[in-house]
């Protein structure tokens, strides 16, 4: 990850560096995480249909957006109210 290497490779205390890195590795897990959830929850609802939004989803890593998605998802009738809030 070139960002990670950027972070990794700056000169800062060893207690700063270890908390930046907590804090991206803690990210990255709740984005995946996010998106797996969101994975099951189309497979469930609409069958392979739904995957095929998987690919534009796994792009999102804001959390926020993960759960607008999420929440959407258990409310959606159609899977056309799932390709609106996308």
């Amino acid at each position: 990850n070139k960002i990670l290497d950027g972070i990794v490779n700056v000169e800062i205390g060893s207690i700063t560096r270890v908390r930046i890195l907590e804090a991206t590795a803690i990210g990255a897990y709740r984005a995946e995480t996010g998106a797996e959830v969101v994975k099951v929850l189309l497979m469930s609802k609409f069958g392979e249909a739904g995957l095929s939004l998987m690919p534009k989803i796994r792009g999102y890593v804001d959390q926020s957006r993960l759960r607008a998605i999420t929440e959407a998802l258990l409310k959606a009738k159609d899977i056309r109210e799932i390709e609106g809030a996308l």
